[in-house]
């Protein structure tokens, strides 16, 4: 109640609004278009890039004879693709550099979805220490994401300062200017693919360090031997190893005679390239195959190996691909139950300090009538779920509130229908309280008492699902009101009541009259009526007990569980006066204690400094005065002496300090 009356809210500065628009594209529509804009310039960036290689966009030299040759002309790309680079560079600078600045302003506690650092600081005794803006702007340019934007922009500022020749540093510039690609895996960093397969190779590291392994050990097993099997012999002519490739008939010896061509395996690491081919089952089909028996052989073993060996920690690889997914979509779930958690607490608290929260509760559904139904009135299990509005209405127990008019967006309700939902929802409603004071017995426990009208309900471009026709939609009202809450325990009232259905319409008017009347009784109090409830349920389970065995004895009268309730009661209501008493004398002692408690700790940190600086100096053990020593070296102690982990001895010899005695 403090926190609604006092208004109490922490507002984002505009340099945090902007930051937040810049970085975190989930919380405005404003930040999801800049995201939008800045995906669309990495994509046109490197997408020119890559373009600008080809030759059919690139000022070729002329040829060799031609007027005008010249040897160090090379190829260069087109003025169109310069000027686009050089509006996405300087889009990514301004856009990186307001982020910078814009970094040291945000107080990232209060952005953090988790809440845990402002959890920890709001529990926390110790005074808090807020971050500096030169340590919020470190903290920024050091994140890992920023530093790929910082090296997607600095390459293009490195070439223009070196003026360097393209054909010396320019293609390996270009490559690393590529690296703003990664930009999107920032944006990634959301989509649910991405984030399971970064899981999944995570949980799955030491499968991938086996499949490593066993490539790496292949690599070189049958790297080394297929060089033995297909290396051949030394030309000295030609300077090469040379290896059979089969015969060819010579027309004028008239014999088939063995054909020598260089061999492709010349050295070991030369054969790798062979052994990954052949252990990935890639086959590129080039002249890296063998010729020879051997070769074959040890090609027909690699082979069997790859298959057997690296096949193995793939499936470990699957699998966790596959629980990582199932985990994944459990924690979903398990978000998702957590939401609607806090959602309830956060009404339940609201409840507490208002006892007409609930009863403010309005819901309006719109749903589209499939026509399923025989009856008058449309079937709900039959219905498509089109969207709805859940608002708080102004309504007083003596105050009446005419023509009250209400427009708000409808909303998605996912556990009624997984379908996005548009347009907007506008009604008019009229509260009149009782004119007169109900009499009776429980005239004093009524809270509320009225009668609510809702009408002139209308939509506005709700989305179309109907497959008749012109595809309107059929729509019609559900209205939902918590119209009653029983004087003893037990759940509210709801009443519900519907339109007439409006027929191949996206702006329907429904002009129906809903009327509802309400009757809330006030809250008891919840720790009286838990009391009531655990005392009622112990004698009646005391009562059962003792019938069974028999045990009543004559002459012994059993009070009804009800008296015994309540003069347990009664006593509670006597008692926690007294409590509530202690209490705040406590809340006014406890302070002290803690400062006491600080100066003996002072105290100790100084008689632990001094026997530092006493014991170098020291050629014996320093002996406490009931004979046991305290530097460390083991003497018996006496009879009843009380050692802990600072040395001392007993308690009454240890020094005392005045701050102590305070």
């Amino acid at each position: 109640k403090f926190w609604q009356e006092n208004d109490v809210q922490v507002r984002y500065t505009l340099c945090e609004r902007m930051f937040l628009t810049l970085e975190d594209p989930e919380r405005s529509l404003l930040g999801k278009m800049m995201s939008f804009i800045v995906f669309f310039t990495i994509l046109l960036s490197t997408g020119s890039f890559i373009i600008s290689t080809m030759p059919e966009f690139q000022h070729q030299c002329l040829a060799r004879g031609e007027p005008g040759f010249s040897e160090d002309c090379f190829p260069t790309t087109w003025q169109l693709f310069k000027d686009i680079e050089l509006v996405c560079v300087m889009f990514f600078t301004a856009e990186y550099s307001a982020r910078l600045v814009l970094s040291g302003f945000m107080r990232a506690e209060l952005a953090d979805r988790d809440r845990t650092q402002l959890l920890d600081w709001m529990c926390a005794e110790e005074v808090i220490h807020f971050p500096t803006f030169l340590q919020r702007v470190k903290t920024f340019a050091l994140n890992f994401s920023n530093v790929i934007d910082l090296a997607a922009i600095l390459p293009w500022y490195l070439s223009a300062i070196s003026q360097s020749s393209e054909s010396e540093q320019g293609p390996l510039l270009k490559i690393v200017r590529l690296t703003r690609i990664f930009r999107a895996f920032r944006l990634g960093r959301r989509f649910e693919a991405v984030i399971i397969i970064m899981r999944s190779l995570k949980k799955s590291m030491r499968a991938l360090y086996v499949l490593c392994l066993n490539l790496f050990l292949g690599m070189v097993i049958f790297g080394a031997l297929m060089y033995f099997a297909e290396c051949g012999k030394w030309d000295p002519t030609l300077q090469a190893h040379v290896r059979e490739e089969g015969e060819e008939w010579v027309q004028s010896e008239f014999e088939w005679q063995i054909v020598w061509n260089r061999s492709p395996f010349d050295s070991i690491p030369s054969c790798f390239w062979w052994a990954i081919v052949t252990a990935t089952t890639v086959g590129y089909g080039d002249d890296a195959t063998p010729t020879t028996p051997a070769g074959k052989v040890v090609a027909g073993v690699s082979m069997l190996w790859s298959l057997c060996v690296l096949a193995l920690p793939i499936g470990v690889i699957g699998s966790n691909f596959s629980q990582v997914w199932d985990d994944y979509d459990r924690e979903k779930t398990e978000e998702e139950i957590s939401r609607r958690e806090q959602e309830l607490m956060v009404k339940q608290s609201m409840a507490w300090s208002d006892p007409l929260f609930f009863c403010k509760n309005l819901t309006l559904e719109v749903w589209h009538n499939s026509c399923l139904s025989s009856a008058d009135s449309p079937d709900m299990s039959q219905s498509e779920f089109l969207g709805e509005v859940e608002c708080k209405l102004e309504i007083d127990p003596r105050e009446p509130a005419l023509n009250q008019v209400v427009r708000m967006p409808l909303a998605p309700n996912f556990k009624k229908a997984r379908r996005r939902v548009k347009g907007t929802l506008t009604f008019e409603y009229s509260w009149m309280p009782a004119s007169k004071r109900p009499n009776g017995k429980d005239a004093d426990d009524i809270l509320l008492k009225g009668k609510l009208e809702v009408f002139r309900i209308r939509a506005e471009n709700v989305i179309n699902i109907d497959y008749k026709g012109a595809g309107l939609s059929d729509p019609f009202c559900v209205v939902r009101a918590n119209t009653g809450k029983p004087k003893e325990d037990g759940e509210f009232e709801q009443t519900v009541k519907l339109t007439e259905t409006v027929w191949d319409s996206s702006n329907p008017c429904w002009s129906d009259m809903l009327s509802f009347d309400y009757l809330w009784y006030k809250f008891g109090d919840i720790v009286v009526d838990d009391l009531k409830r655990s005392l009622s349920n112990k004698l009646t389970s005391m009562k059962t007990k003792r019938n069974l065995s028999g045990s009543f004895k004559d002459g012994e009268s059993v009070r009804s569980p009800s008296d015994l309730a309540e003069a347990q009661v009664h006593l509670v209501k006597t008692v926690v006066p007294a409590l509530q008493a202690d209490l705040g004398q406590l809340t006014s002692t406890v302070p002290k204690l803690q400062s006491e408690l600080m100066d003996v700790r002072k105290d100790m940190q100084l008689i632990l400094e001094a026997l530092k600086r006493r014991r170098p100096n020291s050629s014996h053990g320093l002996v406490h005065s009931n004979g046991g020593a305290i530097d460390g070296i083991a003497h018996p102690p006496s009879r009843g002496v009380f050692r802990d982990d600072f040395g001392f001895g007993s308690m009454e010899n240890r020094p005392v300090s005045a701050g102590v005695l305070r």
